[in-house]
């Protein structure tokens, strides 16, 4: 839950950024879900992820996910044909289970103003939008960043944000993330972190972020 003063905390900013999964909404728990379907498949047996495991790769790229995998497990498939897979089972899940965004949000929306808001996410884009636009939230949004799709990082992103939002470089960016590197390194180019956490990530983000929503 939140009680943080997010008028007083977004005072000075004219740009608010938010990460997608494990921040906006709580989806980790149905993404955990269609690693295991997934990888079970691979291997022919079944196998879970510890929520320890599914932490380390909070804030990946499913590309890198998948490759990493290939070398843990031994096996071999096709990376982009077991990435849409898992994007597909997710996105079901999400859908179907319909889950739901963390309440903070509401609060943050009371205080928008004229405040421009974006997403910066490193989820698919055949998740990411339909899930945006099912929730009614995607018109809230100047602009969604899908970084698998654009083929940058998060951190290029925010290294070079004057190629892609209008940012006045005389007021302040807040950053919402449930990721720990994007987090260190939002909070080194000055911006402001607020850290959101819950039973995937819990501790991740203590004395890192500015500011801290624990779910």
């Amino acid at each position: 839950m939140s009680d943080l003063d997010f008028k007083n905390i977004l005072s000075d900013c004219d740009c608010v950024m938010f990460d997608f999964d494990g921040t906006l909404m709580d989806t980790d728990k149905y993404h955990i879900v269609a690693h295991n379907k997934v990888i079970s498949e691979v291997l022919g047996k079944d196998y879970s992820f510890t929520h320890e495991q599914f932490a380390k790769i909070i804030g990946k790229k499913d590309i890198e996910i998948f490759t990493d995998y290939k070398k843990q497990f031994n096996v071999d498939y096709d990376i982009d044909e077991i990435v849409t897979k898992k994007t597909i089972i997710a996105r079901d899940l999400i859908l179907d289970k319909s889950a739901k965004l963390f309440n903070y949000f509401d609060d943050v929306l009371k205080v928008k103003g004229d405040k421009k808001f974006y997403i910066a996410s490193n989820q698919d884009e055949r998740l990411l939008f339909p899930v945006l636009k099912e929730k009614g939230i995607y018109d809230y949004f100047e602009k969604v960043f899908c970084c698998p799709k654009m083929n940058i990082e998060k951190e290029y992103l925010y290294n070079h944000l004057s190629e892609f939002i209008d940012h006045s470089e005389s007021r302040k960016l807040a950053v919402f993330e449930d990721s720990k590197a994007v987090t260190i390194h939002a909070k080194k180019l000055g911006f402001i972190t607020i850290g959101v956490e819950s039973n995937f990530n819990r501790g991740n983000l203590q004395n890192l972020s500015d500011y801290l929503i624990s779910y």
